[in-house]
């Protein structure tokens, strides 16, 4: 099982609203919950399973390919 660690975030105080509070606003609601179960934490276990999944799927048709080959 992959393990994310994500480091902690050092927040400043704008003044006026605008681009940078909704930036911030998005990178909070994206990072609200770093944990295990975070946005971000389940996007990569996610893209991890698809890659794993994908390498498996190409294991089995080069062996099924060799099987084939070999008969």
């Amino acid at each position: 099982m992959s393990q994310v660690k994500f480091e902690k975030e050092s927040v400043r105080a704008t003044t006026g609203g605008g681009k940078e509070d909704f930036i911030h606003n998005i990178g909070e609601a994206l990072t609200k919950s770093s944990g295990a179960d975070g946005y971000l934490a389940v996007r990569i276990q996610n893209i991890h399973n698809a890659i794993v999944a994908r390498y498996a799927a190409c294991i089995r048709h080069k062996s099924h390919k060799k099987r084939v080959a070999d008969t």
